[in-house]
Parts: structure tokens; sequence; C-alpha cells
């Protein structure tokens, strides 16, 4: 079964884990798993973090939009960073992260059978590639005449789509570009993140974690950082199969719930 450095027993329960987590089926779970495990998973950590840098959400948001994402996406021809680019230019847009992942989901899922009929819609203007890139491409180019086409991938996918389009190609095609060029991106962010002073302040911070919803206004920058490293530093934890963080102080499930409450304050 194994095709990356996991062993079959780690793939196993990588699999089981997310099955029980984001509620899927053991079949696409293990789809998923084998996707993005070792080698991929350095490679995937360098995407999401630097798409949380050139888009409006951050590591975890993105991580969320690809679990739901990533199947679909790969089966049709998409590479990662194609994928993480498009959910990148929704949340650009105004969508939220995971329901991001959620559209993109019901798009590509759309797209790849030949009877739908967002397809159809398609054909009629003249767009008949595989290519979902492409098809991307051409149905901005349509202009007003793609509505039905947009509105045709239903009533939560389709605002999500035409919001990215009116966004415009070019920005997309910026976005893909910096992913690409990611290599290294998670281990910067987690260096730079990562000076002694920086992490004991940090650690000082989360281990109260009872902030109050009337924070001065200049502490909130402080919280997103906090917030940021406590993302990145999960992330790379989970790249490395570490359950822990600040040299075992922090579990990653802690440092994800702890992130997630930090930026609720910040909607204050």
């Amino acid at each position: 079964m194994s095709h990356t450095s996991l062993t079959d027993a780690q793939i196993d329960a990588r699999a089981r884990a997310y099955a029980r987590d984001h509620r899927v089926n053991y079949s696409e779970a293990l789809d998923h798993v084998v996707a993005f495990a070792e080698p991929q998973s350095a490679r995937v950590a360098d995407v999401l973090a630097a798409g949380s840098a050139a888009a409006r959400t951050s590591i975890a948001g993105l991580a969320d939009g690809l679990s739901y994402a990533a199947p679909i996406a790969k089966s049709v021809g998409l590479s990662l960073e194609s994928t993480v680019a498009i959910m990148a230019q929704f949340s650009n847009a105004g969508i939220d992260a995971s329901r991001a992942g959620s559209a993109l989901n019901s798009i590509l899922s759309q797209f790849s059978d030949p009877a739908s009929k967002f397809r159809k819609e398609l054909s009629a203007l003249g767009i008949n590639t595989g290519d979902f890139d492409q098809a991307l491409k051409q149905l901005a180019a349509t202009g007003g005449s793609g509505a039905a086409a947009i509105l045709s991938v239903g009533t939560e996918a389709g605002p999500a789509l035409r919001a990215a389009l009116n966004l415009g190609i070019p920005a997309l095609e910026k976005l893909r570009g910096e992913l690409y060029g990611a290599e290294g991106e998670a281990a910067a962010m987690a260096k730079t993140m990562g000076n002694n002073l920086i992490r004991e302040s940090i650690a000082d911070l989360v281990a109260q974690g009872n902030f109050s919803a009337g924070v001065a206004a200049g502490l909130r920058q402080i919280i997103d950082f906090v917030v940021t490293a406590l993302e990145a530093d999960a992330l790379m934890a989970r790249v490395a199969g570490n359950g822990f963080i600040f040299d075992g102080t922090l579990s990653v499930a802690d440092a994800v719930q702890r992130a997630h409450d930090l930026r609720e304050l910040l909607r204050f």
C-alpha cells in the first residue's frame, strides 16, 4: 500500500484519525493521507505557509479548506499549488477558508462530471477543455456571458467562483507563481518566530489563556503574531510527526485551539 516513506501502519493510523476528525469514510481519508504524506508533507507545509502570507487567511484555515478539496483536486489533475492558490483567491475575495475548500470541492466535482449542468453550461460557451486552470481562464474571458455557468455550480459555490473571477486571472496566476516558489517557506516562518525571547513571551501569553474582549488596539498586532506563531509551529510539528511544541510544554491540539480562540478575540 505504501508509496511514501511512511509505513503502512502509519498511513493506516493517520487515515483513521483523519476520517474521525473530518467525518469522512476511511477510503476518502486514505486517499488524502497518501496524496499528502511524506515526502510531500514538507512541500504542503511550505505551500500553506506561503498561501497564508499571500491571502486573507491563516495556515490553519487553508489546511482546513484543503482537507475538503484535496482528493477531488488531485483526481482532476490540479497541483497542490494551483489548489491552494484558488482557495487563497477565494479567501482574498472574502470567502471563509473552510467554505472556500467546500466550494472548490463542489466546483471540481461538477467539473469532473461530463454530464453535470456546469459542464453543459461551459460547453455552451465553447469551453470544452478538461484542464480546470484553462477552463477558469476561458470562463473569465466570457465576462457576463458566463453568468449561467457560474450560477450552475450552486448557491454556495457560485458566489465563491464569481468573487474569485472578479479578482481576475492575473491575481490568481500571481498567487500560483508565489506558491511554486514556496520551498522553505514554513521553515523560514518558524525560524523567524523562533528566537528564544519571542518564544518565551508567546508561551507566557498563551499560558494565561484568558484575554478579555476589551484588549487595547495596540495589543492586536501582538495577538495576531502569537496566533501566527502557534499555527506555524503546530504545522511544523505535525510535519515532523511531533505532538508538542514549545519544548514539549504545549500539545499541537491545544496550540490549534488557542490559536482559534485568539482569532475569535481579534474579531471584536
